[in-house]
Order: structure tokens, then sequence, then C-alpha cells
């Protein structure tokens, strides 16, 4: 897993050209289709976080991302459903000559990459492993953000 800190104002604008831009099909089937499709499927809000948006009532997992929404949560810092102003937390971006500087932080981002042994048993597999690998990256992913959630509190 990688981290990436959104800084507020544009600094989710990088996931507009990959999570949000929904350009290609749903994931491929089979080994031929991954590699000859374009294009990158949308992403969907997961976690807790979704949860607390929209007066408690929350955004439904899986929901996808679009670009008015991310603008909202992480552009402008406002609830994509009510327009209610977020709180927003502080992190430090250091300079190359040694000075540092206090801005906004949107959100994380969390990019899970599967192993390349994972990945070449989903992709040489049957049906039936490809799916118990695909349930076991799934059930990774739940259990990493359940942690962060544990701990960010």
């Amino acid at each position: 897993m990688s981290l990436h800190v959104l800084h507020a104002g544009a600094g989710y604008r990088y996931l507009l050209r990959t999570t949000a831009a929904g350009d290609g099909a749903s994931p491929a089937d089979g080994l031929a289709a991954y590699y000859a499709a374009s294009g990158t499927p949308p992403g969907g809000w997961v976690g807790g976080g979704p949860a607390g948006l929209n007066d408690g009532h929350g955004l439904p997992d899986g929901l996808p991302v679009d670009e008015t929404t991310l603008g909202q949560l992480f552009g402008r810092g406002h609830d994509p459903v009510t327009g209610q102003p977020l709180g927003r937390g502080l992190a430090t971006r250091r300079h190359p000559d040694g000075g540092s500087t206090v801005v906004g932080v949107a959100g994380f981002a969390l990019t899970f990459t599967v192993p390349k042994s994972a990945s070449v048993l989903w992709a040489l597999g049957d049906p039936h492993p490809q799916a118990e690998v695909l349930a076991a990256h799934h059930a990774t992913i739940d259990v990493v953000l359940g942690w962060a959630e544990r701990e960010n509190d």
C-alpha cells in the first residue's frame, strides 16, 4: 500500500484523471481483456468516512466517484450532499531549501497494489482461484481501512 496526502484546494486533481475518470469499462474479464482494455474503471467510495457525510446518512459503499462529489469534498472541503463545510487537518510541506509551509489536508489517497505472485496466480488461474485472489485483495483493503480509521480517532 502507498499513501499520498491530498492537500486542500487543487491537491486532489490527479484523482480526477484516474479514479473519477471512469473512462474505461468495468474490470476486464480474463488475461487478454485485461491487457487489451484501455482507460480506468470509475472508483467507488468505501470505508467509514463516507458514512459521516450527508448528515450521518452517508454515501453508500461502492457509489461511483464522480468529479462533482470529489470536487465538493476534496476541492472545497464541503459535504458533497448537504454542501456544509467540513473540518480540515493540517500538514507540513517541506521545501528543498529546508523551509516548510503548513497546508490544509483534504484527505489521503491509499493505493493498494497486489504482489506479483498474486497477480500471476490471478492471471493464470481458472475463475475459482481468480475469485479467491480478488476476495482476498478486497478483504485486505477492508482490514487496512478499518485499522486506519480506528487509529485515526
